[in-house]
């Protein structure tokens, strides 16, 4: 889903909750490129310049069900006011 940023940014994150403002990526392998690091860093900062959280999620927050992954992305929503059911 494209997120609008501002005018003339727009990014695609790999899940996002807009009304709480908090973006998720997964970084791969391919992220430990010189070029993609920088290329991350942009990312980073055009969410936080709008307001935004970017949880970023790396194969270790996947191990175990996952489970530290659902914790990162749950205390980001919490934090913007999320309630669970």
């Amino acid at each position: 889903m494209a997120t609008i940023l501002r005018p003339g940014v727009v990014r695609e994150p790999d899940l996002a909750f807009p009304e709480h403002r908090v973006a998720v990526e997964y970084e791969g392998a391919v992220h430990s490129d010189t070029a993609q690091i920088v290329r991350d860093i942009a990312r980073e900062e055009d969410f936080g310049g709008a307001g935004w959280i970017l949880v970023r999620i790396s194969k270790r927050h996947m191990e175990n069900d996952a489970r530290a992954a659902v914790a990162k992305v749950r205390t980001a929503l919490v934090g913007r006011g999320w309630l669970p059911k």
